[in-house]
């Protein structure tokens, strides 16, 4: 009974957050901005190329948004909010307009970082935000989507067999120049080699990775009324992960900073990049990969964490490859696309409650208690020569304790583990009739399929990461299945299906929920 109570607050709260369905007459000011955030960021890596935050601001009569777009992976959602609330408090915005996107760049900031090892991001922000705003003009706007096939990301998820099952691969594959497609063999043979802890021949047959991707890159143009550019906005689907595997670690901003730079060299301005539910999309890298194995005592038994290619100078060329050829796709789109006046826009958020696992382990000593005692399951289960079928169950899920050491206990708070429950932000920001959705977490491509395949008559870009994390936020097929995003989840089953709903319900807020 208490327990029951204790949810029921929780998710008033969730609800109790009065949603922004703001409308104006005429008139939007747009401004961008960018800075850098780089010696806000706590690390003793080099930077090959400086982090960045890029601000764009939409001002109305009758509302202020600020989108921050920040080259960091990913920040946990208490530290999101604060960000939101400090910013919004300095700016005199409310903190449900104050957006605050992470690219996922692997070559940034630790996952779960917080004030920690991000001194004084919020001051930075701030600046950032200002300036985006006193630069705001009134302005027109073109909007493009360019359908880029497989040229660029890979589906990395793929039924590696019975033996197997569903596995992610986070990159490395074979890319074959003859068909443009790419082979997973070895990576598959290699956690074969990983889980038997011996070696096996190399295999023979290919394991195409042809699973479907989010191909849309889709671009936002705005000029002023006599058409100077003020900047760009170009989103897409694919992991920023190139940098994080060279042999040499430095900060970077990954291809999003090599399509930003084209973006500005083709049109100027400020451009913006955001990242897509890239929860199972890796780019489509024309390198060749190594892998060097792990010391023994590190139990990798999922994805393979020392690749790297065979040349760092090979792995720049792909950034800069991928990123400009984001930017000319969108080129190309925008080459038809016609200005239209920006007299106003709808914007609609709220924090919505997602219902945590009710298994999540309640503390690290007791997650570690937990890993030990799967482990020596395993080496037991191994030592009497066991087919892969048998091991996978306890090879699974020591890959997920592997693969996020503790990630989850920077992510929910004490107070949200005991309620079982935690309220996060959704907002949908409309422009002439395009939705651009606002989602936290890590979200596959199937949620923006879904949510385009249930409103048809909306055009709907999806974005993920803004405003905290809860890790991967996945449909519940992932959870059947496996594979990396199966089992990394904070939530419990339905919740993909539940922010789905929640989505439907700003659409409806801001005039677009059409059937």
């Amino acid at each position: 009974m208490k327990k029951g109570l204790i949810l029921g607050w929780v998710l008033g709260i969730g609800l109790a957050f009065p949603g922004a369905s703001l409308r104006g007459n005429e008139g939007v000011h747009v401004g961008f901005a960018r800075a850098d955030i780089s010696r806000h960021v706590k690390t003793k890596l080099p930077f090959r190329r400086p982090l960045e935050v890029r601000a764009l601001a939409l001002e109305q009569p009758a509302c202020k948004v600020l989108l921050l777009a920040c080259d960091l992976m990913e920040i946990s959602p208490g530290y999101a909010r604060h960000l939101q609330v400090r910013v919004g408090k300095a700016l005199g915005i409310p903190e449900q307009q104050v957006l605050i996107h992470t690219t996922h760049t692997h070559s940034s900031a630790d996952k779960g970082s917080d004030a920690k090892n991000l001194p004084g991001l919020e001051s930075a922000l701030v600046r950032c935000g200002r300036e985006a705003l006193a630069k705001g003009v009134p302005a027109q706007v073109k909007l493009a989507e360019a359908d880029v096939g497989q040229r660029f990301s890979v589906n990395r998820r793929v039924d590696a067999g019975d033996d197997l099952g569903v596995q992610t691969f986070w990159y490395g594959f074979r890319y074959d120049p003859s068909s443009d497609r790419v082979d997973g063999a070895w990576l598959a043979q290699n956690m074969r080699e990983r889980w038997l802890r011996r070696e096996l021949p190399p295999a023979t047959a290919p394991l195409w990775m042809d699973g479907p991707v989010d191909p849309h890159v889709q671009t936002l143009l705005f000029a002023d009324l006599k058409g100077r550019v003020l900047g760009s906005i170009v989103r897409f689907c694919a992991h920023p992960h190139i940098a994080s595997a060279l042999r040499a670690r430095e900060m970077d901003s990954d291809y999003p900073g090599r399509c930003r730079d084209r973006m500005e060299q083709l049109f100027g301005g400020c451009c913006v990049f955001l990242s897509g539910p890239l929860a199972n999309m890796v780019p489509k890298e024309h390198i060749p990969y190594v892998n060097e194995p792990e010391p023994e005592e590190m139990v990798q038994l999922g994805p393979i964490a020392s690749l790297h290619p065979v040349k760092d100078e090979a792995g720049l060329q792909e950034m800069e490859r991928i990123g400009q050829g984001l930017a000319e796709a969108a080129q190309r789109a925008l080459e038809t696309a016609h200005w239209q006046p920006l007299l106003r826009f709808d914007f609609a958020a709220q924090r919505f409650p997602v219902v945590l696992d009710p298994a999540l382990v309640a503390d690290g000593p007791a997650r570690r208690a937990f890993r030990e005692l799967l482990e020596r399951e395993y080496r037991s289960v191994l030592r009497r020569a066991p087919s892969l079928e048998a091991i996978r169950p306890l090879a699974n899920a020591l890959n997920a304790l592997e693969w996020e050491p503790g990630h989850w206990e920077n992510t929910v708070s004490a107070q949200d583990l005991h309620a079982k429950c935690i309220a996060m932000p959704l907002a949908v920001l409309r422009l002439l009739d395009t939705a651009l959705v606002f989602l936290h977490s890590e979200i596959s491509p199937e949620t923006g399929v879904a949510l385009r395949a249930a409103h048809p008559k909306t055009a709907i870009w999806t974005v993920n990461l803004t405003g905290g994390t809860l890790n991967y936020l996945p449909p519940d097929s992932f959870r059947d299945e496996g594979g990396y995003e199966g089992r990394n989840i904070l939530s419990q089953r339905g919740a993909e299906a539940q922010l789905r709903a929640d989505v439907a319900s700003l659409l409806g807020r801001v005039g677009l929920l059409r059937q």
